[in-house]
């Protein structure tokens, strides 16, 4: 199972974005999402931050919008139930960029976003999220099942953290996708290492 970082308006200011994404890029994360909602975005900057990401292998995702995807480079974009669909998201980036869904609770809408071309499906909140705390909850079953219903990988996302990620890889996710636990004490790059070695136990 591999690492999906996410950025965070609270953990990840814009003055520390691109920072934090180097450190989370040396740490040895597999994929790195831009989340700000707060619909101020840097697109200078991020098309810095799409072109260290590619130099080094990382993918970097935008959330939500595959305008500014396409606008900065970015490798692809993940969509959520009200951000234009996945069919849309395709449309805009093109046969080879990644395009994630969310899929909440549902293996149904998973094969929808399957069917409509999605590189990935994310389910949760797994746990209580800090950053998410009114997401729907779903559990690791849900994970199990829809490993066995899909041919694309499945990510799980919401409140995982080293204490509970062996759990997720053991449900069969594909990504864990982490926030918070990411950024305790300003140490990226020892929280990954932690992340990574919890997955093996």
């Amino acid at each position: 199972m591999k690492i999906y970082a996410l950025s965070d308006e609270k953990f990840t200011p814009n003055e520390l974005l691109f920072a934090s994404i180097k450190r989370l890029c040396n740490g040895g994360a597999s994929m790195i999402q831009y989340r700000n909602k707060s619909g101020s975005h840097n697109e200078k900057e991020l098309s810095k931050i799409s072109e260290f990401c590619a130099s080094v292998g990382v993918s970097f995702i935008i959330n939500d919008d595959a305008l500014l995807a396409k606008r900065v480079g970015a490798a692809g974009v993940h969509v959520g139930k009200d951000d234009g669909g996945v069919g849309r998201a395709r449309d805009i980036l093109g046969d080879n960029a990644i395009i994630g869904a969310s899929c909440y609770d549902s293996c149904e809408l998973a094969i929808q976003a399957q069917n409509e071309g999605a590189s990935y499906t994310a389910f949760g909140a797994v746990f209580s999220s800090p950053t998410k705390p009114n997401a729907t909850c779903c559990g690791l079953e849900v994970i199990s099942k829809a490993k066995e219903l899909l041919k694309v990988p499945v990510c799980a996302i919401g409140g995982i953290n080293a204490s509970n990620i062996a759990s997720v890889a053991k449900a069969g996710a594909d990504y864990a996708a982490v926030v918070s636990a990411l950024y305790t004490k300003d140490q990226i790059e020892q929280n990954l290492l932690e992340l990574k070695r919890a997955i093996k136990i």
